[in-house]
């Protein structure tokens, strides 16, 4: 039974306190969140208690985490407000013994930090708190920040209008794309952001709202203009990236959009791709599509849904019709879904929507909702583990159950389907999911089972893998947790055996500890008790969050000095000793017993923040040789111009000369086979951008219908890859080596028998070499670059440094090829996989290629960075961004404030307009082991389907309304806002947007949102409320990404998680809705409007 969340709302005078010490002289809210049933409101470590102090006017101005800290004491976080009530500034967190009182952070925050209490960096320990600047008008727009530290600078926001030298082209769209003239003065406003590196990007708007020019200054003489053309309906249309303004070429530097009348968008072109059209059915929904490949090839895309507009499969089917033609057909159908048919393989009918003459032949995914009624095996049934002793629930009602996948064989054709069942336990938490396993054995299965520490919150306590290849074959991988008594992971313990010889092999591998604020501050690696680790990572940040310095060292005895296997330290300073924008100005490093740095770089970047290049280091007046420098980029930030220095290595020239985005050919001077070869190669590509030609490694490339590799032919060998539809890589045969991969295992074919290759550990890996197993670990820089592997006994049997667009130095050997390296560890630059045979990097969604620091296909979210070649890596500064999974780069430094007040539920701090890197551009923590630990259970659930859908790979969202056991207690003094929830509402204007931050906007503007419908939370009434010409429409933004915003996915079922795709399809694609909208994010202490993002 699902636990309802109870709200008590009791005055000051009736109210008995979490401690006793709240300050009853403030207005504040206490809010608990229960992990255990039945548990004493003030037991810390099974309830998470947090007070809320708002001034007489209703605003926070401190939130108490209680207890919260490692110590034990309090976390607290305050802001100020101006004489008008914006917020001026925001402190950083800080520890004390408060018991859940109101303190004064004005006083106590600057000696706590001065005194170091949270082991900062110690060079800027000044200015604690953040601060926010506004134009002294009625307006009282942002005009500036500035971050803690008494290093940081002012970056400012100024309010213009164009002026007639800046020469702002007016481009139209009717028919077709017209070029008239330029903006009159003052017809546009500009916003202009000038961050604190000085690097200044403007946007220009015009009267209607719309966003018509982003400019980044590159430098006084080089500006990068990216145009957006609307037509009259105010549907963007064409997208013209920087470089078409050199080469109008709409082909190749131009996204272009086609619309029907109801605003959906039926064609589209990305740079570098071809076409792709979409079919919709009369209820908004897209049910065929194709991309440039599938049109040559006679195919079509299909997806199709059940009664609840759930997408339930996918598949493909040849048909010789046009868009308009099948648009017409779909319009004359009568259907509205498919019905379950639980005793077919396919689950569903097949011919109630369209296509009406599809077959189980045609389908490629197939997802199950709500019940366990579709046909599976009987392996493929719930099992209760020893020690998981859980029942799952029958019905998960709005959960996907389970699903299956078909295999893409490397021949072309269609393989086996692979059936895979989640199940839930009664609070909605995923505690078994069993899938087959692909070429593993005839009835091969994976069984993982999960058990949590509470029994109402998600806390993962211990993760059984159980790959069962035979009746007497089983490969086990155990993963327990310890978490302190806020839940922060303390130590994993884990413990791998191998089914075919019966040997096993358990350590604790991995233990963090904490600050006082919660921010890791040490990893240890390898014991087999948990008390005699003897290799620890120690990290120091600084006041802004930033990771300064990352030192692993080792003991020879227990109690002997530490001795280093590898340091690296890093700066963020301009010339003049200030912070950067978050662009990292140097980067150092050692190796095993050195006493001090011994390599290193100083980097440049250009007015666009693009790495422009390199400077060796001297250590004992010798400079540090291995770099990469005069790297020149085009208006699109494709690399022109790249020398890689150690010996003579490369010295390179791009062309792109007729192929726009899409490389033509390479050159290398350098006289050095090493990275590129000497010469001069050329490249060539499909209709989809994917890579097919690589004359640098002589390789022939051919792909599924996914845009993922297939054959790979290089020196008359042929290399093959088999995935599944759902986008997940099974095998791989190679020249030297069979692979086969199944979740974290991997296996080798040897004397035709599956052996046991390889486990992936948290930090680690699990090998079989010489008949036993053995631990590896890996030390890791900022990027989750490996740089050092040592084994259980601190011997070090891999080190490698990189170049920063991710080429491995080789000093031992500099003619052996990047293909045929690292046979130790394959896990490398950003932690991903080199391809046996090519020197590729395996990402997920595509493949990277160092030695040019481009991809071999076109980026599938191409859409959320359009200034950008889609083939470009790490917005061209890979010595600060990464690429998780090939679709979307990030900064994998998350402020350590960030992920205090996330994981607290603080408010937020303020957010720049600006989406160029300023200090609240945060996105990942540095530290993967939470974060995988976090991902278990979603993982999970997302393994139950995935829907293939416009030649990407799209998981279904699996998200739901989570039960919240959450009491709130409101102590009220002298509140003068009415807080009560739906009260003051103002009917017809109608908020949306993120679960998260919703109901806080909606009660700071008087909007209606979900609860307030008469039936609730239901798409429906949603998609009515937009429908409605009457209604004004709110979107609050805050928490998004442009990912989540470009991609209009309509597919989603009525989660918190994923309503926001279809709310914003729907406003896109509804005439009148979009005009109807206003968007705000949280910025500066309250909700302001911006600009509309498309």
């Amino acid at each position: 039974m699902k636990h309802i969340p109870s709200y008590i709302l009791v005055l000051v005078s009736l109210l008995q306190s979490v401690y006793g010490q709240q300050t009853n002289s403030q207005n504040y809210i206490i809010s608990r969140i229960y992990k255990q049933a039945g548990t004493n409101a003030n037991q810390v470590d099974k309830v998470n208690i947090q007070v809320q102090y708002m001034d007489g006017l209703g605003r926070i101005i401190q939130t108490l985490g209680v207890k919260q800290s490692p110590t034990g004491s309090d976390i607290i976080q305050s802001v100020e407000y101006d004489a008008l009530g914006r917020q001026a500034k925001q402190y950083l967190p800080y520890v004390a013994s408060a018991n859940g009182a109101f303190q004064d952070a004005a006083t106590a925050a600057p000696i706590w930090y001065t005194t170091n209490s949270a082991l900062l960096k110690a060079d800027d320990l000044t200015r604690p708190f953040s601060e926010t600047f506004y134009e002294s008008t009625p307006l009282g727009r942002l005009t500036g920040q500035k971050a803690p530290g008494g290093k940081s600078a002012n970056s400012s926001l100024e309010y213009k209008v164009n002026t007639t030298n800046e020469n702002i082209k007016r481009y139209d769209f009717s028919s077709s794309l017209t070029s008239n003239g330029s903006y009159g003065p003052g017809q546009l406003t500009v916003l202009q952001n000038t961050d604190e590196y000085g690097k200044v990007v403007r946007q220009y708007t015009d009267m209607l709202g719309q966003m018509i020019c982003k400019q980044v200054v590159v430098s006084p003489s080089q500006t990068l203009s990216t145009y957006y053309v609307y037509d009259d309906n105010g549907w963007l249309r064409v997208v013209l990236q920087p470089k078409y303004q050199i080469d109008a070429n709409l082909t190749n530097y131009a996204f272009q959009y086609d619309y029907d009348s109801r605003g959906r968008v039926i064609v589209k072109k990305i740079p570098g791709s071809g076409i792709t059209e979409i079919v919709y059915d009369k209820y908004d929904r897209p049910v065929m599509s194709r991309d440039a490949n599938q049109t040559a090839r006679g195919f079509w895309g299909f997806t199709k849904y059940d009664a609840l507009n759930r997408p339930v499969i996918t598949g493909e089917i040849q048909l010789s019709s046009d868009r308009v033609t099948l648009a017409g057909s779909v319009d004359t159908g009568t259907e509205h879904h498919e019905i379950r048919n639980n005793a077919a393989t396919e689950g569903y009918t097949l011919n109630k929507t369209a296509p009406t003459n599809a077959t189980l032949d045609n389908l490629r995914t197939i997802t199950f909702y709500d019940d366990y009624a579709f046909s599976k095996g009987s392996s493929m049934s719930y099992n209760t583990a020893s020690g998981y002793g859980t029942t799952p629930v029958t019905s998960p009602k709005t959960y996907s159950t389970g699903g299956r996948s078909r295999v893409l064989l490397s021949s072309g054709s269609m393989g086996d389907w692979l059936t895979n069942v989640v199940y839930y336990d009664s609070e909605y938490r995923t505690i078994q999911s069993v899938r087959e396993l692909y070429d593993l054995g005839s009835n091969a299965v994976e069984r993982i089972s999960m058990k949590y520490l509470y029994d109402l919150a998600g806390v993962v306590a211990e993760q059984k893998t159980e790959q069962i290849l035979s009746a007497s074959v089983t490969n086990t991988h155990l993963a327990t947790y310890t978490y302190d008594h806020a839940d922060r992971l303390l130590e994993v313990k884990e413990k791998v055996t191998n089914g075919l010889n019966s040997t096993s092999k358990e350590a604790f591998t991995i233990a963090q500890r904490y600050n006082t604020l919660g921010q890791i501050q040490s990893k240890w690696f390898h014991s087999t008790d948990n008390t005699k680790y003897r290799h620890r990572t120690d990290y120091t940040n600084n006041i802004r969050g930033w990771v300064t310095d990352g030192k692993t060292v080792y003991k020879t005895l227990a109690n002997s000095p530490d001795k280093s296997i590898f340091a690296f330290g890093m700066e963020y300073k301009k010339d003049d000793g200030n912070y950067t924008n978050g662009s990292i100005s140097k980067v150092q490093w050692q190796s095993k017993d050195e006493s001090d740095f011994t390599a290193g770089l100083t980097f440049e970047y250009d007015g666009a923040s693009r790495l422009s290049g390199s400077t060796g280091i001297s250590y004992a007046n010798v400079p540090y040789p291995n770099k990469e420098s005069n790297i020149l980029y085009d208006e699109n930030g494709n690399i022109t111009n790249l020398t890689r220095s150690g010996a003579s290595v490369d010295n390179l020239t791009y062309q792109y000369t007729g192929t726009g985005n899409k490389l033509f050919s390479i050159s290398d001077n350098s006289g050095n086979d090493t990275g590129v070869k000497n010469g001069t190669y050329s490249y060539t590509y499909d209709a989809n951008g994917n890579m097919l030609t690589d004359g640098n490694r002589g390789a022939v490339i051919t792909y599924n219908y996914l845009n993922l590799p297939r054959t790979v032919v290089i020196n008359g060998k042929t290399l093959a890859y088999d995935y599944d539809a759902s986008g997940d890589k099974h095998k791989y045969v190679g020249a030297a080596m069979t692979l086969k991969y199944a979740n974290q295992f991997e296996y080798k074919r040897v004397n035709a028998v599956d052996s046991l290759y390889r486990v992936g550990l948290n930090d680690a890996q699990a090998v079989y070499r010489n008949g036993s197993l053995k631990f590896e670990y890996y030390v890791k820089d900022h990027l989750g670059n490996v740089r050092v592997v040592f084994d259980e006994t601190g011997k070090i049997i891999q080190k490698s440094d990189f170049y920063p667009f991710g080429l491995e130095i080789n000093k031992d050997n500099p003619v052996t090829s990047q293909a045929s390296r690292n046979t130790t560890n394959r896990y490398l630059y950003n932690e991903k996989e080199l391809q046996d045979g090519t020197g590729f990097l395996d990402y997920g969604a595509r493949m990277y290629m160092p030695e040019i620091g481009r991809w071999t296909a076109v980026d599938p979210l191409a859409e959320i960075s359009r200034r950008f070649s889609p083939y470009v890596y790490g917005f061209d500064n890979p010595v600060r961004f990464i690429d998780p999974d090939g679709m979307a780069a990030k900064d994998p430094q998350k402020s350590w404030v960030q992920i205090i007040l996330d994981y607290l539920g603080f408010f937020k701090s303020p957010e720049s307009t600006e989406e160029a890197a300023t200090y609240t551009k945060r996105q990942e923590n540095f530290n993967s082991i939470t974060n995988s630990l976090v991902k278990n259970g979603e993982d999970l659930k997302r393994k139950a389907g995935y829907i293939p859908f416009f030649g990407a790979i799209t998981d279904i969202a699996q998200g739901h309304v989570e039960k919240d056991n959450t009491q709130v207690v409101i102590g009220m003094a002298s509140l003068i806002l009415d807080s009560f929830p739906g009260a003051g509402k103002t009917t017809g204007k109608i908020a949306l947007g993120l679960d998260k931050d919703l109901f806080k906007f909606a009660e700071s503007k008087g909007f209606q949102t979900y609860r307030d419908f008469s039936s609730g939370f239901q798409k429906d009434k949603i998609l009515s409320a937009i429908q409605n010409g009457s209604n004004e429409l709110h979107f609050n933004l805050t928490g998004f990404s442009h990912y989540r915003y470009s991609k209009f996915d309509p597919t989603g079922h009525v989660t918190f998680n994923n309503i926001t795709n279809w709310e914003l399809h729907t406003i896109y694609n509804t005439p009148g809705a979009l005009e109807r909208t206003k968007f705000y994010k949280f910025i500066n202490g309250s909700y302001q409007e911006i600009p509309k993002p498309f």
